[in-house]
């Protein structure tokens, strides 16, 4: 079973917010190594929503200067998992990406926000199948914005949860 990094974190949330959204980071990047190269800044994390704010810079261009779809497709990957993990505990349950799309609307030529929101309702409702044993599978929306607020791009995941037992690799 895994290192529950979010239970540290809330912990650590109760007493400085602000370091504990830079350790949620440094996890992240310990956790899965390719989203540090995205240098995300975390505006907000709790139970329910998330803000991750993503610069333009050199590691992220695309060949006309704006942030490579890549890297927004990795953003809202990153918002919906990681709120994820804050509502299934990673010691006892293992998220994984079943599929994943986007549309894209307009270029990213400077600093976006992605904001993922899951709904009270839906995390009982996984709650009670994972447990009766069952996997359960999560639809997400990650909402990318510039910092006007106009909408850059949409992405859709799906995810797969269960427990780490039922894991067959």
């Amino acid at each position: 079973m895994a290192f529950d990094f979010v239970k540290v974190v809330s912990q650590i949330e109760r007493k400085s917010p602000t370091i504990s959204k830079h350790l949620s980071m440094g996890f992240l990047s310990l956790a899965s190594p390719f989203n540090s190269h995205l240098k995300l800044k975390m505006l907000n994390w709790d139970q329910r929503w998330i803000q991750l704010r993503l610069k333009n810079h050199r590691k992220v261009r695309n060949h006309v200067g704006s942030i490579h779809a890549g890297a927004l497709f990795t953003l809202g990957e990153t918002c919906a998992g990681l709120l994820i993990v804050r509502n299934f505990s990673f010691k006892e349950f293992r998220p994984i990406m079943s599929k994943i799309s986007a549309e894209f609307f307009k270029q990213a030529k400077s600093t976006v926000t992605g904001e993922a929101v899951l709904e009270s309702m839906k995390v009982n409702e996984i709650k009670y199948g994972l447990d009766r044993g069952h996997e359960q599978f999560i639809d997400m929306q990650t909402q990318i914005k510039r910092e006007s607020g106009e909408l850059i791009a949409l992405v859709n995941t799906t995810w797969q949860i269960k427990s780490w037992d039922k894991v067959r690799t």
